[in-house]
């Protein structure tokens, strides 16, 4: 009977959470986060505009230059096809057979040239623009003292207050209008 009363004496004590708990409790600071969608930030945003029509200005001039030695290769092509008809030596036509095969060779070399410079300035002004957007994140995680600032497509659920994209937005175009595509061809 004495040991029903000891462990009733006891029994409250245990189920109530110690003192060393509840200060470890206060002791844990709560996480502040903030999620942002990056891909608008990544394809609305002034600089990422500017990026695009400058891009597809270099793309357009390309087409163009590569267009012109394409129609220059079409009417050699034709011309070769003429001459072939006549009564031209062998030699003769296979030296311009194979003077219109190096030039067909030098417009496919040309076009993965500008294909690549192409890429290169595009993955350059990506890369700067993503450069200003971590600059602009965290000056808002230093202002507003977020310890995560995470991105909207790896949030499985979490509350619309915590979407920091359209303030992220406004700061980044007031911080960055436009950065220049560097394409060298």
């Amino acid at each position: 009977m004495r040991m029903f009363f000891l462990i009733a004496a006891i029994l409250p004590f245990l189920m109530v959470p110690s003192f060393a708990d509840a200060a470890e409790e206060a002791k844990s600071p709560s996480l502040k986060v903030a999620v942002v969608e990056l891909q608008i930030l990544l394809t609305q945003s002034e600089a990422s505009k500017k990026i695009g029509s400058q891009l597809e200005a270099h793309r357009s001039d390309v087409m163009k230059e590569l267009s012109s030695s394409e129609a220059k290769l079409v009417e050699t092509n034709k011309a070769l096809v003429e001459l072939s008809k006549t009564e031209v030596s062998k030699e003769d036509f296979t030296k311009q057979a194979q003077s219109f095969e190096e030039e067909k060779l030098a417009l496919q070399k040309l076009s993965v040239k500008r294909r690549n410079a192409l890429t290169e300035a595009s993955v350059k002004a990506e890369r700067a623009l993503m450069d200003e957007i971590v600059k602009v994140l965290e000056s808002m995680a230093k202002e507003n003292s977020y310890d995560l600032i995470l991105t909207k497509q790896n949030v499985i659920v979490g509350t619309q207050s915590l979407d920091i994209t359209d303030e992220a937005l406004v700061r980044l175009n007031k911080a960055v209008s436009t950065i220049k595509v560097e394409y060298k061809n």
